[in-house]
């Protein structure tokens, strides 16, 4: 849009404040003088910078935005839309695919850890021992599934919103989060999405943000390997009482991904 991005703000405050009179000059001596007036200028200013945050930036964009007259949808009519429309939407944000199982073996090696300490704290050291064992591997066994799925999903936290029966799904970077993705995703939540449209799934596409399957339905679909992962899935999910079902590992045509500028609340 032809502005680059703040990075900081200076901002100035102070005050100024005149003096006058009268005042002579010249020799007594010899009789010679003049009359004449003076006048100062005292100026008392304050600097202060102030480092630029996401929200600062946010709003910048907003006003550049509406000072452009560029249309900001709100996805009620998503047949309108095309790639490159700005959206802003609002729902209950539900995390997708390997990311709610990254959400519950995070909190499941949380619970263990919690409970098996407090557990060898009312045992005595022979069971204690037994225990221990048992722990530890339960333990590292979980950790190496989250260290496969983190590999898997890739870099991207995806999200999904429903707005009168259309999805939108929403890949944000691990990077640029503000908060615990953990804590803020936990549960489905009301939040707003503002961003561009990045793709639109249309007849028989469809949307996995699972890097690894999403890979694999693109190039060799022939082999099914893709549908065949998430369904191992989806049975290793009621293993922990998650029941995933279809929506939660791919959106299906008629959808649109977002590229999200700011996910608030």
């Amino acid at each position: 849009m032809g502005r680059g991005v703040p990075e900081e703000v200076v901002q100035q405050s102070g005050e100024e404040t005149e003096t006058s009179g009268n005042a002579k000059v010249g020799i007594p001596s010899v009789g010679l003088g003049a009359g004449g007036k003076r006048s100062y200028l005292d100026s008392d200013n304050l600097e202060t910078r102030i480092t630029v945050t996401g929200p600062y930036r946010f709003q910048e964009l907003r006003d550049e935005i509406e000072d452009a007259g560029i249309s900001i949808h709100d996805g009620s009519n998503p047949d309108e839309l095309s790639r490159g429309d700005v959206v802003e939407v609002s729902g209950k944000l539900k995390p997708m695919s390997l990311f709610k199982f990254e959400i519950a073996f995070k909190a499941f090696l949380d619970i263990m850890d919690n409970e098996t300490q407090q557990y060898l704290q009312e045992i005595d050291y022979q069971d204690q021992q037994v225990q221990e064992e048992i722990s530890k591997e339960d333990v590292e066994e979980l950790k190496n599934m989250l260290n496969l799925i983190q590999r898997f999903a890739g870099d991207k936290i995806p999200l999904r919103v429903d707005v009168g029966g259309h999805p939108f799904g929403i890949p944000l970077d691990r990077n640029h989060m503000r908060s615990n993705p953990e804590r803020a995703f936990f549960e489905d939540r009301e939040y707003t999405v503002f961003g561009r449209v990045e793709n639109l799934i249309q007849d028989e596409e469809q949307w996995d943000p699972a890097a690894v399957t999403d890979i694999i339905d693109t190039y060799i679909p022939q082999e099914q390997t893709g549908e065949e992962m998430r369904t191992i899935l989806k049975q290793v999910s009621r293993e922990f009482n998650m029941q995933l079902s279809d929506e939660d590992f791919i959106i299906k045509s008629a959808g649109s991904i977002v590229h999200p500028i700011a996910v608030h609340w």
